[in-house]
């Protein structure tokens, strides 16, 4: 009766640190992912880094100005078609992404202002020549007509004319002094590859940065678990003292009863390392 009337009094207390225990655990859960996310996007990067600094060799080992000339604008070339490519590609992928922003918006709940404010905004996505709604039996939907650009499609396509030309220039001066045709293939190959991997490179380490001031903010929210594991073992100490107390009678036919709090280290390990098995069996 002792024991359950001291354990009631202690019960709200603990539970309310056991919950911000287990919020900071799955923060913990949400590091350990990032920091697996770095150590891959740092994979590739070394990856991109070898090959960029490969292909550099490559090109220095010609030091014929007219091929630096033509392989100066090959990489020109060679970047501005990635870039106008990039654009038409994100200029797709945003209204499907809009779209679907749109459906995910209830607008019959907006009769606050958040829910307002959301409705004006979806108004005025409605006005978009390129987005039309749909109301229909079946509920809301969008259709997507994209635009058509010819001035930049047509300067894109002159771009890739350009650039085949440029190449044919390169085989063309490596063929007039005597290379081999694979000699020609690597300085071909990498000539163009140093402008998309230099780009590629530097989108690398947008990502990892971003990823490492994720793991700095998931760092400071968990920097006091070990005063909240604390706290519930103080918790814990505090009340079996008082029950400890309650039970400690002198009376011969009273056999001495008291309650100790302790963390089985050698178990825990054991269970920890089963874990770690059955996770990298699957």
């Amino acid at each position: 009766m002792i024991f359950n009337e001291r354990i009631k009094a202690v019960v709200n207390d603990y539970l309310e640190k056991e919950k911000m225990l287990g919020s900071k655990l799955q923060l913990i859960d949400d590091s350990i992912k990032t920091i697996s996310e770095i150590v891959s996007l740092r994979t590739d990067l070394e990856q991109k880094k070898t090959s960029l600094e490969n292909d550099k060799k490559i090109v220095a080992s010609i030091e014929n100005e007219q091929y630096k000339d033509l392989s100066e604008k090959v990489n020109e070339v060679t970047a501005d078609i990635e870039k106008k490519s990039q654009n038409k590609e994100q200029y797709s992928d945003f209204f499907a992404q809009l779209t679907e922003l749109c459906l995910s918006v209830n607008l019959e709940k907006n009769t606050d202002e958040y829910g307002q404010r959301l409705a004006e905004i979806i108004n005025h996505i409605d006005t978009i020549d390129e987005i039309t709604r749909i109301n229909n039996e079946q509920g809301t939907n969008y259709q997507t007509t994209l635009k058509s650009f010819p001035d930049t499609d047509k300067l894109l396509e002159a771009k890739k004319i350009e650039l085949a030309s440029l190449k044919q220039e390169i085989v063309d001066y490596f063929t007039s002094i005597g290379s081999t045709p694979d000699s020609i293939a690597d300085v071909d190959r990498a000539t163009s590859n140093i402008a998309t991997v230099t780009n590629e490179i530097a989108e690398l380490n947008k990502k990892i940065q971003v990823k490492r001031e994720h793991l700095q903010k998931l760092n400071e929210q968990t920097a006091d678990i070990i005063e909240i594991v604390q706290q519930c073992e103080q918790i814990i100490n505090t009340r079996l003292e008082a029950i400890n107390k309650d039970l400690d009678i002198t009376n011969d036919n009273v056999e001495q009863i008291s309650f100790k709090y302790e963390f089985h280290q050698e178990k825990y390990r054991d269970r920890l390392n089963q874990d770690f098995r059955n996770h990298f069996q699957l």
